[in-house]
């Protein structure tokens, strides 16, 4: 069934708990309304606007929620299960207690939300951004993170989670270097601007996942598959590897680019995109049609190097040397 804007304003007005199973609610403007303890299983709810809606105690029961505007709206003790908000927006949400067993929460904005004794089993969380959001006392098992953002997100003794998503929070969220990460499985884990110095990660499975930024230095990644993994600006100095490292050949000749002490290097429409070669030896390096778009080559050695019919666009050059390097328009920089 479909309402009215009148309509509306009478239900949401009306002092008795609404009865609105299966309603198409899709789009509305419900900011602000008092839903508390509403029967809104399998309502349709899509790019609704349910703002500071108080939904405490409700039944939303695989209700449609994509996309929904949730910001600060109260959720404590709501039936969510099955319920699909994927894209949906629930910043500062309060969702304590809520029962999400199942629910669909892909690429949900839960930043800062109070997720606190919420029952989050078997939800799909994947791509969901939980920064600084509270977990204290919630029940993750069973539930995928896969890319979600873990950073500074509160948990305790009392979160239960499965070990695999324990160690990614631990490694985001507590500062130290030497992580022992042998043969862990880190597949599809959101580990942007990781702290892995040092980490031993032999053997690891690092499948899909997002090193990102991360801080690989000195770390020991033979014998890992890093297959399909994102390294975009990760500091790969001194990274161990040896030939049963399953990394991209992308990154493969990044890394030989740090770790290799050579000049001249054949980089002849490389891809080197979003590449971490920060003070890398770069001389007389032939760069010609290299794609070195947002490329970090601060410090780095670039004299001689001939960079005709390279895209240089958006690439750090802050102190590179470029003495006699040859640049993409042709001319040499003095």
């Amino acid at each position: 069934m479909q309402f009215t804007s009148n309509e509306l304003y009478i239900l949401i007005n009306s002092p008795q708990p609404l009865w609105l199973h299966g309603a198409d609610l899709g789009g509305a403007d419900l900011s602000g309304a008092d839903l508390s303890n509403a029967k809104l299983s399998n309502a349709k709810l899509a790019r609704a606007n349910l703002s500071g809606v108080d939904l405490s105690g409700a039944n939303l029961r695989q209700a449609n929620l994509h996309q929904a505007n949730l910001t600060e709206a109260h959720l404590s003790r709501t039936d969510l299960r099955m319920a699909n908000l994927s894209e949906s927006d629930l910043r500062w949400a309060d969702l304590t207690g809520a029962d999400q067993r199942g629910a669909d929460l892909r690429s949900a904005e839960l930043r800062m939300a109070n997720l606190s004794e919420s029952d989050l089993r078997w939800a799909n969380l994947g791509g969901a951004d939980l920064t600084k959001a509270n977990l204290t006392g919630a029940n993750l098992s069973g539930a995928d993170l896969s890319m979600a953002n873990l950073h500074e997100t509160m948990q305790d003794d009392t979160t239960m989670i499965d070990l695999k998503w324990r160690i990614v929070w631990s490694i985001l969220n507590k500062s130290k270097t030497g992580h022992d990460l042998y043969r862990a499985d880190l597949t599809g884990a959101d580990l942007r601007s990781a702290e892995l110095r040092m980490a031993n990660l032999t053997g690891a499975d690092l499948r899909w996942a997002n090193l990102g930024g991360a801080d690989l230095t000195r770390a020991d990644l033979t014998g890992a598959d890093l297959s399909g993994a994102d390294l975009s600006g990760a500091d790969l100095h001194e990274t161990m590897q040896d030939d049963t490292s399953m990394i991209a050949l992308k990154w493969r000749i990044v890394w030989s680019i740090l770790n290799e002490s050579k000049t001249g290097h054949d980089l002849t429409r490389a891809d080197l995109s979003v590449a971490n070669l920060r003070r890398a030896e770069l001389r007389v390096a032939d760069l010609r049609g290299a794609d070195l778009r947002w490329a970090n080559l601060s410090w780095a050695d670039l004299t001689g190097a001939d960079l005709s019919g390279a895209d240089l666009s958006g690439a750090d050059l802050r102190g590179a040397d470029l003495s006699g390097a040859i640049m993409p328009q042709g001319g040499r920089h003095e």
